[in-house]
């Protein structure tokens, strides 16, 4: 698959939809845990989409 990549929709009221894509991985996360506190902003998670993720590991997990 690819790196790791995210894509945050809001619904009414602000909460936000957490869309995953690519390998959630050791090797395929990057800066990404920094970047998804960054654009969340303390927003809260309503659901989270999987749909399109890849590999899952436990870097991915922690992230």
């Amino acid at each position: 698959m690819s790196g790791a990549d995210f894509q945050i929709d809001t619904e009414r009221g602000g909460a936000a939809v957490l869309r995953l894509s690519g390998d959630w991985t050791t090797t395929g996360l990057g800066r990404i845990p920094a970047r998804l506190t960054r654009e969340l902003d303390g927003r809260a998670v309503k659901s989270v989409e999987l749909s399109e993720m890849g590999r899952f590991d436990t870097a991915g997990a922690l992230a």
